[in-house]
Protein backbone atom coordinates (compact mmCIF):
# COMPACT_ATOMS: atom_id res chain seq x y z
CA UNK A 1 0.00 0.00 0.00
CA UNK A 2 1.42 3.25 -0.79
CA UNK A 3 1.84 4.84 2.50
CA UNK A 4 2.32 8.50 1.12
CA UNK A 5 -1.15 8.52 -0.23
CA UNK A 6 -2.73 9.16 2.92
CA UNK A 7 -1.50 12.87 3.11
CA UNK A 8 -3.38 13.40 0.12
CA UNK A 9 -6.75 14.92 -0.18
CA UNK A 10 -8.69 11.85 -1.55
CA UNK A 11 -8.16 8.10 -1.98
CA UNK A 12 -8.94 5.40 -4.61
CA UNK A 13 -9.15 2.57 -2.77
CA UNK A 14 -9.10 -0.36 -4.85
CA UNK A 15 -8.84 -4.46 -5.00
CA UNK A 16 -7.02 -6.88 -6.83
CA UNK A 17 -5.02 -5.67 -10.49
CA UNK A 18 -6.77 -7.35 -13.28
CA UNK A 19 -4.54 -8.13 -15.85
CA UNK A 20 -3.36 -7.94 -19.29
CA UNK A 21 -5.54 -4.71 -19.00
CA UNK A 22 -7.23 -3.32 -15.92
CA UNK A 23 -10.17 -1.06 -16.48
CA UNK A 24 -10.53 0.37 -12.73
CA UNK A 25 -7.26 1.17 -12.57
CA UNK A 26 -7.41 3.16 -15.85
CA UNK A 27 -10.78 4.83 -14.79
CA UNK A 28 -8.79 6.29 -11.55
CA UNK A 29 -5.90 7.57 -13.78
CA UNK A 30 -7.86 9.53 -15.76
CA UNK A 31 -10.19 10.65 -13.03
CA UNK A 32 -7.16 11.82 -11.31
CA UNK A 33 -6.00 13.86 -13.76
CA UNK A 34 -9.03 15.65 -14.99
CA UNK A 35 -9.11 16.03 -10.71
CA UNK A 36 -5.98 17.66 -10.50
CA UNK A 37 -7.33 20.28 -13.16
CA UNK A 38 -10.11 21.21 -10.21
CA UNK A 39 -7.78 21.02 -7.48
CA UNK A 40 -8.46 17.68 -5.87
CA UNK A 41 -5.32 15.05 -5.55
CA UNK A 42 -6.51 11.41 -6.19
CA UNK A 43 -3.95 9.00 -4.79
CA UNK A 44 -4.76 5.34 -6.38
CA UNK A 45 -3.82 2.70 -3.21
CA UNK A 46 -4.44 -0.82 -3.79
CA UNK A 47 -5.74 -3.13 -0.61
CA UNK A 48 -2.78 -6.33 -1.44
CA UNK A 49 -5.79 -8.61 0.01
CA UNK A 50 -4.85 -10.95 -2.72
CA UNK A 51 -1.09 -10.89 -2.47
CA UNK A 52 -0.76 -10.84 1.74
CA UNK A 53 -4.03 -12.23 2.82
CA UNK A 54 -7.11 -10.64 4.30
CA UNK A 55 -5.76 -10.61 8.25
CA UNK A 56 -2.38 -8.24 6.73
CA UNK A 57 -4.36 -6.68 4.37
CA UNK A 58 -7.09 -5.26 6.61
CA UNK A 59 -4.57 -4.69 9.04
CA UNK A 60 -2.61 -2.32 6.76
CA UNK A 61 -6.63 -1.11 5.87
CA UNK A 62 -7.60 -0.31 9.95
CA UNK A 63 -3.53 1.23 10.15
CA UNK A 64 -4.26 3.94 6.87
CA UNK A 65 -7.41 4.94 8.09
CA UNK A 66 -6.71 5.93 11.25
CA UNK A 67 -4.63 8.76 8.65
CA UNK A 68 -7.44 9.10 6.53
CA UNK A 69 -9.75 10.07 9.53
CA UNK A 70 -12.11 12.74 8.12
CA UNK A 71 -10.95 12.69 4.31
CA UNK A 72 -12.94 10.53 1.34
CA UNK A 73 -12.21 7.39 0.59
CA UNK A 74 -13.71 6.24 -3.23
CA UNK A 75 -13.94 2.68 -2.77
CA UNK A 76 -14.00 1.16 -6.25
CA UNK A 77 -16.10 -2.19 -6.53
CA UNK A 78 -16.64 -4.75 -8.47
CA UNK A 79 -16.95 -8.50 -7.43
CA UNK A 80 -14.31 -10.05 -8.90
CA UNK A 81 -11.47 -7.12 -7.84
CA UNK A 82 -12.14 -8.41 -3.99
CA UNK A 83 -12.62 -12.08 -4.48
CA UNK A 84 -10.84 -14.80 -6.18
CA UNK A 85 -14.35 -16.45 -6.62
CA UNK A 86 -16.45 -13.76 -7.07
CA UNK A 87 -18.01 -14.13 -3.58
CA UNK A 88 -16.42 -10.34 -2.24
CA UNK A 89 -16.96 -10.40 1.71
CA UNK A 90 -14.16 -8.69 2.28
CA UNK A 91 -15.46 -5.58 0.87
CA UNK A 92 -17.73 -4.88 3.67
CA UNK A 93 -14.89 -5.37 6.14
CA UNK A 94 -12.84 -2.69 4.66
CA UNK A 95 -15.68 -0.57 4.58
CA UNK A 96 -16.68 -1.01 8.24
CA UNK A 97 -13.25 -0.11 9.10
CA UNK A 98 -13.60 3.24 7.12
CA UNK A 99 -16.47 4.05 8.87
CA UNK A 100 -14.91 3.24 12.13
CA UNK A 101 -12.60 5.41 11.60
CA UNK A 102 -14.78 8.26 10.54
CA UNK A 103 -13.82 8.10 6.56
CA UNK A 104 -15.77 9.67 4.62
CA UNK A 105 -16.96 6.99 2.39
CA UNK A 106 -17.80 6.94 -1.84
CA UNK A 107 -18.25 3.80 -3.30
CA UNK A 108 -18.72 3.35 -7.14
CA UNK A 109 -20.41 0.46 -8.31
CA UNK A 110 -18.81 -0.67 -11.56
CA UNK A 111 -21.47 -3.17 -10.99
CA UNK A 112 -24.41 -2.54 -9.47
CA UNK A 113 -26.00 -6.12 -9.58
CA UNK A 114 -24.71 -9.35 -9.38
CA UNK A 115 -23.27 -11.31 -12.28
CA UNK A 116 -26.38 -13.66 -13.33
CA UNK A 117 -25.12 -17.25 -14.30
CA UNK A 118 -26.78 -20.85 -14.38
CA UNK A 119 -25.99 -23.81 -11.78
CA UNK A 120 -26.50 -23.51 -8.06
CA UNK A 121 -23.13 -22.03 -7.38
CA UNK A 122 -23.62 -19.72 -10.38
CA UNK A 123 -26.91 -18.54 -8.66
CA UNK A 124 -25.46 -18.58 -4.91
CA UNK A 125 -22.76 -16.04 -6.03
CA UNK A 126 -25.20 -13.72 -7.30
CA UNK A 127 -27.37 -13.67 -4.31
CA UNK A 128 -24.37 -13.18 -2.86
CA UNK A 129 -22.91 -10.37 -5.43
CA UNK A 130 -26.85 -8.41 -4.41
CA UNK A 131 -26.91 -9.06 -0.88
CA UNK A 132 -22.94 -7.44 -0.75
CA UNK A 133 -24.06 -4.40 -2.84
CA UNK A 134 -27.12 -3.79 -1.14
CA UNK A 135 -24.50 -4.00 2.07
CA UNK A 136 -21.98 -2.16 0.65
CA UNK A 137 -24.74 1.19 -0.35
CA UNK A 138 -26.00 0.93 3.07
CA UNK A 139 -22.61 1.65 4.72
CA UNK A 140 -21.39 4.39 1.99
CA UNK A 141 -22.27 8.33 2.48
CA UNK A 142 -22.34 8.13 -1.12
CA UNK A 143 -22.85 5.98 -3.84
CA UNK A 144 -21.99 5.89 -7.17
CA UNK A 145 -23.07 4.28 -10.33
CA UNK A 146 -22.05 4.18 -13.41
CA UNK A 147 -26.08 3.34 -14.74
CA UNK A 148 -28.35 5.90 -14.45
CA UNK A 149 -29.98 5.16 -10.82
CA UNK A 150 -33.71 5.23 -12.72
CA UNK A 151 -32.62 1.30 -14.01
CA UNK A 152 -32.02 -0.14 -10.39
CA UNK A 153 -34.67 -1.64 -9.83
CA UNK A 154 -34.02 -1.88 -6.20
CA UNK A 155 -32.92 1.60 -5.15
CA UNK A 156 -35.84 3.27 -3.13
CA UNK A 157 -37.01 6.50 -4.80
CA UNK A 158 -36.65 8.47 -1.83
CA UNK A 159 -32.64 8.11 -1.44
CA UNK A 160 -30.47 11.08 -1.76
CA UNK A 161 -27.14 9.51 -1.44
CA UNK A 162 -26.90 7.59 -4.91
CA UNK A 163 -25.00 10.07 -7.69
CA UNK A 164 -25.41 8.52 -11.43
CA UNK A 165 -21.84 9.70 -13.00
CA UNK A 166 -20.90 8.18 -16.26
CA UNK A 167 -17.72 6.61 -17.29
CA UNK A 168 -15.23 7.32 -19.38
CA UNK A 169 -12.93 5.81 -22.43
CA UNK A 170 -9.70 4.99 -20.92
CA UNK A 171 -8.05 6.37 -23.51
CA UNK A 172 -6.67 9.78 -24.17
CA UNK A 173 -9.31 12.36 -25.36
CA UNK A 174 -8.31 13.46 -28.68
CA UNK A 175 -7.63 17.64 -28.84
CA UNK A 176 -9.98 18.09 -32.01
CA UNK A 177 -12.40 15.28 -33.06
CA UNK A 178 -12.75 15.72 -36.31
CA UNK A 179 -12.81 13.87 -40.04
CA UNK A 180 -11.43 15.06 -43.85
CA UNK A 181 -14.62 16.00 -45.58
CA UNK A 182 -14.11 13.85 -48.54
CA UNK A 183 -13.41 10.56 -46.42
CA UNK A 184 -16.72 8.67 -48.15
CA UNK A 185 -15.42 9.48 -51.17
CA UNK A 186 -13.05 7.18 -50.73
CA UNK A 187 -12.99 3.59 -51.88
CA UNK A 188 -11.82 1.78 -49.20
CA UNK A 189 -13.68 1.87 -45.75
CA UNK A 190 -12.32 1.24 -42.29
CA UNK A 191 -14.14 -1.44 -39.86
CA UNK A 192 -12.80 -1.63 -36.12
CA UNK A 193 -13.51 -4.13 -33.08
CA UNK A 194 -12.40 -2.89 -29.71
CA UNK A 195 -11.70 -6.06 -27.81
CA UNK A 196 -13.07 -9.72 -28.06
CA UNK A 197 -14.72 -11.46 -24.64
CA UNK A 198 -12.20 -14.24 -23.73
CA UNK A 199 -13.47 -18.02 -23.86
CA UNK A 200 -17.01 -18.71 -25.49
CA UNK A 201 -18.45 -16.09 -26.11
CA UNK A 202 -15.54 -15.06 -28.14
CA UNK A 203 -16.04 -17.51 -30.47
CA UNK A 204 -19.87 -16.11 -30.99
CA UNK A 205 -18.21 -12.78 -31.58
CA UNK A 206 -16.25 -13.68 -34.01
CA UNK A 207 -18.98 -15.42 -36.22
CA UNK A 208 -20.92 -12.31 -35.94
CA UNK A 209 -17.79 -10.25 -36.86
CA UNK A 210 -17.31 -11.97 -39.78
CA UNK A 211 -21.07 -12.64 -40.56
CA UNK A 212 -21.92 -8.93 -40.74
CA UNK A 213 -18.41 -7.47 -42.37
CA UNK A 214 -18.85 -9.93 -45.30
CA UNK A 215 -22.25 -9.01 -45.66
CA UNK A 216 -21.35 -5.86 -46.08
CA UNK A 217 -18.20 -6.18 -48.30
CA UNK A 218 -20.59 -7.64 -50.87
CA UNK A 219 -21.72 -3.98 -51.38
CA UNK A 220 -18.23 -2.22 -50.60
CA UNK A 221 -15.02 -4.25 -52.54
CA UNK A 222 -12.02 -2.62 -50.47
CA UNK A 223 -13.24 -3.23 -47.23
CA UNK A 224 -10.70 -3.31 -43.77
CA UNK A 225 -11.38 -4.79 -40.21
CA UNK A 226 -9.06 -3.90 -37.48
CA UNK A 227 -9.75 -5.92 -34.70
CA UNK A 228 -7.82 -4.49 -31.56
CA UNK A 229 -7.26 -4.45 -27.79
CA UNK A 230 -7.92 -6.96 -25.44
CA UNK A 231 -8.61 -10.43 -26.37
CA UNK A 232 -7.68 -9.91 -29.87
CA UNK A 233 -4.95 -11.74 -30.51
CA UNK A 234 -6.28 -14.91 -28.18
CA UNK A 235 -8.83 -14.57 -31.49
CA UNK A 236 -6.46 -14.06 -34.19
CA UNK A 237 -6.70 -17.51 -35.58
CA UNK A 238 -10.09 -18.08 -35.08
CA UNK A 239 -10.29 -14.49 -37.13
CA UNK A 240 -7.75 -15.92 -39.76
CA UNK A 241 -10.18 -18.63 -40.52
CA UNK A 242 -13.21 -16.61 -40.56
CA UNK A 243 -12.32 -13.96 -42.81
CA UNK A 244 -10.12 -16.50 -45.57
CA UNK A 245 -10.79 -16.13 -49.01
CA UNK A 246 -13.30 -13.25 -48.37
CA UNK A 247 -11.20 -10.13 -49.85
CA UNK A 248 -11.36 -8.29 -46.27
CA UNK A 249 -8.32 -7.10 -45.47
CA UNK A 250 -7.67 -7.92 -41.86
CA UNK A 251 -5.62 -6.48 -39.29
CA UNK A 252 -4.91 -7.72 -35.51
CA UNK A 253 -3.79 -5.47 -33.28
CA UNK A 254 -2.43 -6.20 -29.46
CA UNK A 255 -3.16 -4.02 -26.48
CA UNK A 256 -2.10 -0.57 -27.16
CA UNK A 257 -0.71 1.99 -24.96
CA UNK A 258 -3.91 4.35 -24.35
CA UNK A 259 -2.71 7.23 -27.09
CA UNK A 260 -1.70 4.43 -29.95
CA UNK A 261 -5.58 3.52 -29.24
CA UNK A 262 -6.41 7.23 -29.60
CA UNK A 263 -5.21 7.22 -32.58
CA UNK A 264 -6.03 4.07 -34.57
CA UNK A 265 -9.97 4.49 -33.40
CA UNK A 266 -9.61 8.12 -34.36
CA UNK A 267 -8.94 7.04 -38.05
CA UNK A 268 -11.98 4.53 -38.92
CA UNK A 269 -15.15 4.89 -40.69
CA UNK A 270 -17.14 2.75 -37.95
CA UNK A 271 -16.45 0.57 -34.66
CA UNK A 272 -18.61 -2.54 -34.43
CA UNK A 273 -19.81 -4.24 -31.24
CA UNK A 274 -20.99 -7.37 -30.32
CA UNK A 275 -19.75 -8.07 -27.08
CA UNK A 276 -23.59 -8.02 -26.12
CA UNK A 277 -25.91 -5.25 -25.39
CA UNK A 278 -24.17 -1.77 -25.44
CA UNK A 279 -24.56 0.23 -22.38
CA UNK A 280 -22.90 2.95 -20.44
CA UNK A 281 -20.33 0.19 -18.23
CA UNK A 282 -18.81 -0.54 -21.43
CA UNK A 283 -15.66 1.38 -22.07
CA UNK A 284 -14.82 0.02 -25.39
CA UNK A 285 -17.99 1.20 -26.63
CA UNK A 286 -17.31 4.95 -25.00
CA UNK A 287 -14.20 4.41 -26.89
CA UNK A 288 -15.62 5.42 -30.09
CA UNK A 289 -17.96 7.80 -28.82
CA UNK A 290 -14.73 10.17 -27.46
CA UNK A 291 -13.38 9.48 -30.80
CA UNK A 292 -16.32 10.46 -32.73
CA UNK A 293 -16.08 7.39 -34.50
CA UNK A 294 -20.00 5.86 -35.36
CA UNK A 295 -20.61 2.81 -32.99
CA UNK A 296 -22.66 0.31 -34.90
CA UNK A 297 -23.70 -2.38 -32.09
CA UNK A 298 -26.98 -4.31 -30.33
CA UNK A 299 -28.48 -2.89 -27.66
CA UNK A 300 -32.09 -0.89 -26.97
CA UNK A 301 -32.22 2.52 -26.47
CA UNK A 302 -33.29 3.04 -22.93
CA UNK A 303 -30.90 0.57 -21.46
CA UNK A 304 -28.06 1.98 -23.53
CA UNK A 305 -28.71 5.80 -22.03
CA UNK A 306 -26.82 7.84 -22.13
CA UNK A 307 -24.56 5.98 -24.72
CA UNK A 308 -27.39 6.35 -26.60
CA UNK A 309 -27.28 10.24 -27.13
CA UNK A 310 -23.91 9.34 -29.46
CA UNK A 311 -23.62 8.82 -32.46
CA UNK A 312 -24.96 4.99 -32.30
CA UNK A 313 -27.41 2.71 -34.70
CA UNK A 314 -28.85 0.10 -32.41
CA UNK A 315 -30.20 -3.76 -33.30
CA UNK A 316 -31.87 -6.36 -31.31
CA UNK A 317 -29.68 -8.73 -30.04
CA UNK A 318 -28.14 -11.43 -32.56
CA UNK A 319 -29.58 -9.69 -35.17
CA UNK A 320 -27.05 -10.31 -37.82
CA UNK A 321 -28.85 -9.24 -40.58
CA UNK A 322 -29.93 -5.81 -39.06
CA UNK A 323 -26.46 -4.98 -37.52
CA UNK A 324 -25.02 -5.49 -40.95
CA UNK A 325 -27.46 -3.08 -42.74
CA UNK A 326 -26.78 -0.18 -40.36
CA UNK A 327 -23.02 -1.00 -40.76
CA UNK A 328 -23.58 -0.21 -44.81
CA UNK A 329 -25.87 2.78 -43.98
CA UNK A 330 -23.12 4.47 -42.23
CA UNK A 331 -19.82 3.55 -44.56
CA UNK A 332 -22.29 4.74 -47.83
CA UNK A 333 -24.30 7.84 -46.38
CA UNK A 334 -22.41 10.65 -45.72
CA UNK A 335 -25.25 12.65 -43.96
CA UNK A 336 -25.86 9.62 -42.32
CA UNK A 337 -21.85 9.88 -40.91
CA UNK A 338 -21.97 13.47 -40.11
CA UNK A 339 -25.03 13.59 -37.99
CA UNK A 340 -23.73 10.30 -35.94
CA UNK A 341 -20.18 12.14 -35.51
CA UNK A 342 -21.89 15.47 -34.54
CA UNK A 343 -23.87 13.61 -31.87
CA UNK A 344 -21.18 12.14 -30.50
CA UNK A 345 -18.70 15.39 -30.20
CA UNK A 346 -21.83 16.33 -27.67
CA UNK A 347 -22.80 13.25 -25.95
CA UNK A 348 -19.05 12.69 -25.30
CA UNK A 349 -18.78 16.30 -23.67
CA UNK A 350 -22.33 16.31 -21.91
CA UNK A 351 -21.51 12.77 -20.20
CA UNK A 352 -18.59 11.33 -20.82
CA UNK A 353 -15.43 13.95 -21.05
CA UNK A 354 -12.84 13.33 -17.90
CA UNK A 355 -13.67 17.14 -17.44
CA UNK A 356 -17.66 16.67 -17.19
CA UNK A 357 -17.15 13.36 -14.97
CA UNK A 358 -14.18 15.29 -12.57
CA UNK A 359 -16.68 18.04 -11.90
CA UNK A 360 -19.34 15.64 -10.71
CA UNK A 361 -16.81 13.99 -8.01
CA UNK A 362 -15.88 17.53 -6.92
CA UNK A 363 -19.04 17.89 -6.17
CA UNK A 364 -19.39 14.93 -3.94
CA UNK A 365 -16.05 15.93 -2.17
CA UNK A 366 -17.01 19.68 -1.47
CA UNK A 367 -20.04 17.93 0.47
CA UNK A 368 -19.29 17.85 4.50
Amino acid sequence: MEIEAANRKVVALLGRKDTPTDGVEDYCVFLGSALSHRGVNLARVRVPWHEKGWPRALRRVSNDSAIWSGGWVVLQYTALSWSTRGFPFGILAVARILKNHSVKVAVVFHESAGCRSKGIVGRLRCACQDWTVSRLYNLADRAIFTVPTEQLIWLRDSESKARFIAIGANIPEPAIVQRRAGFLEEKRKTVGVFCITEGAPGVREVAEISAAVQRVHQKIRELRLVVLGRGAMGASNALHRAFAGSGVELAILDVLPAEEVTRVLSGMDALLYVRGEATPQRGSAIAAIACGVPLIAYGDSERAFPLSKGGILLSPLGDVRSLSTALERVLTDKQLWADLHARSTAAQQEYFSWDTIAARYAEIFQDD
